[in-house]
């Protein structure tokens, strides 16, 4: 058995195919890739600023306390409106860096004393440490009545917003922009180094998928390449070529059907040759006699009479027969046997048949018996065919059932359908035969000589009829010591 290998003709289709696949995969691993990056990094990105905003949210209300204290000491934002920054200092520090408030407004006395500090310093014990980086561009403070007083300009009432208050009584509204309106900084330059590690990774694992794939795809193109190239040399002609694929997937199964289809054509094509020769030799023996009878009557070797007539008509008959049967085997490989199904009464269709065979069966030498139940046994059949299949075996019996013998036909009916069985005595067939009684032209004791043992299509044709009324026949031995043929078809239900 030789080993399909891919013929160099196929390596551009190979090529093309695996390539397919190489890139079917890359695609899929590159989008996954880049989608999964995308997700990954959007929720970073909106988790992060979620992040910020709850942080500088903590920061401004611990400055907006700070911030209503003053308020209350000076009773008015001008002394922030008129050093505006002064406010930074605020949200750097939550207070002015000597820990103290700042002074009130100049009245041309000199400046007031200093107020008294407030709270600890910023970054003590209990308080979070200060963010130098958000500073006075993030806040902005307005005054109860909307008024901007200092810090970032333009943030409006929909910015987040921290109350600057004192019990029930607002003075202020811190407001903080939000991070995405913010500018260049350390947050921004943290985002994308998260983009750029986030998109190192992604290409990493990217062209360790992409090998993956590569190996993946010329895994999966090899034993389709070697099934083209098997497939090819089947084609050409060359029955004894096998895929060897040593797969136990879905690709190493349809190597299994292929290899299993290669092994069905060359048995058929072995069979069609034997099928062949054994046809001309069937053919080339009446033949043969008809020539040999017809030559010693035209020399005169032979006298024309009576006998020698009969001889060349049983001769004829018997080349009209083989051709008559090769016609129906014909007919049913193109699906032409055509049979007109009815529905009939099995038990008495036999009943009628029964005295004709009973006369050929003694005219043998044998004992017919035949067993049908009372009620009837309905089923669709063609007559004339179904009678001709029945004919045969029946024939075949009496021919090779040693005499005195004994012939049975039994008709019964189950849940499996309806079965008619023929079984005759001694001698039987080999078990090992069994299966090729129907074969066209097996004989199986290739002792028997023609007159007795026909052209060997009988059986042929009665698979064929049988199958052609949706049913099927088996051989068995047979519980007389012979040979069992048993019919099963189709039930049916008896018509109104």
């Amino acid at each position: 058995m030789q080993k399909a290998a891919p013929a160099n003709g196929s390596k551009d289709g190979s090529m093309r195919l695996w390539l397919r696949f190489f890139l079917s995969f890359a695609l899929l691993s590159t989008l996954g890739l880049l989608a999964v990056v995308w997700w990954q990094q959007q929720a970073f990105s909106r988790g992060f600023k979620a992040y910020l905003e709850a942080a500088m949210r903590v920061r401004a209300e611990q400055v907006a306390g700070v911030l209503a204290e003053d308020f209350q000491l000076h009773g008015d934002w001008e002394w922030l409106r008129r050093d505006p920054m002064l406010f930074g200092r605020y949200a750097r520090n939550g207070a002015p860096p000597d820990g103290r408030a700042p002074p009130p407004a100049m009245d041309g006395a000199g400046a007031p004393p200093p107020h008294q500090a407030h709270g600890p310093p910023p970054g003590a014990a209990g308080q979070p440490p200060p963010m130098q980086a958000w500073g006075d561009t993030r806040w902005a403070l307005h005054d109860a009545e909307g008024n901007y007083v200092a810090g970032r300009g333009g943030l409006d009432s929909s910015a987040v917003s921290v109350a600057v208050a004192s019990g029930s009584r607002v003075f202020g509204e811190l407001r903080i922009a939000p991070p995405d309106a913010l500018p260049m900084g350390a947050e921004q330059d943290f985002l994308r180094s998260q983009w750029r590690h986030g998109l190192l990774a992604a290409g990493v694992v990217l062209i360790l998928s992409l090998l993956l794939s590569f190996a993946l795809a010329r895994q999966l193109s090899r034993p389709l390449a070697m099934l083209g190239a098997a497939a090819r040399a089947l084609a050409d002609g060359d029955y004894s070529q096998r895929a060897c694929v040593a797969r136990h997937d879905e690709l190493g199964k349809l190597a299994e059907q292929f290899n299993r289809m290669a092994e069905a054509l060359e048995r058929h094509r072995k069979e069609r040759q034997r099928w062949g020769a054994d046809i001309a030799h069937e053919l080339r023996t009446p033949l043969t006699i008809l020539q040999t009878e017809l030559q010693l009557l035209r020399e005169g070797i032979r006298p024309l009479t009576t006998e020698a007539v009969e001889s060349l008509i049983s001769e004829g008959n018997r080349l009209s027969a083989l051709i008559e049967d090769l016609y129906q085997l014909s007919l049913a490989d193109a699906g032409e046997l055509q049979c007109e199904l009815r529905a009939e009464d099995l038990c008495e269709w036999l009943r009628e048949r029964a005295a004709s065979w009973q006369g050929t069966a003694q005219a043998y030498g044998h004992r017919f018996q035949m067993h049908c139940p009372q009620q009837p046994v309905w089923a669709a059949i063609d007559e004339r065919r179904f009678a001709q299949a029945l004919d045969n075996l029946f024939l075949n019996a009496c021919r090779y059932t040693d005499v005195p013998g004994t012939i049975e036909l039994q008709l019964w009916t189950d849940s499996a359908g309806v079965h008619v069985q023929w079984q005759d005595s001694t001698p039987g067939v080999a078990e090992v035969d069994l299966p090729k009684l129907f074969d066209r032209l097996f004989r199986g004791e290739r002792s028997r000589n023609r007159a007795s043992g026909g052209s060997g299509l009988g059986l042929s044709i009665v698979e064929a009829i049988i199958r052609a009324h949706h049913g099927t026949v088996q051989a068995r031995p047979a519980t007389l010591g012979g040979l069992c043929m048993h019919i099963q078809l189709p039930a049916m239900v008896a018509p109104t």
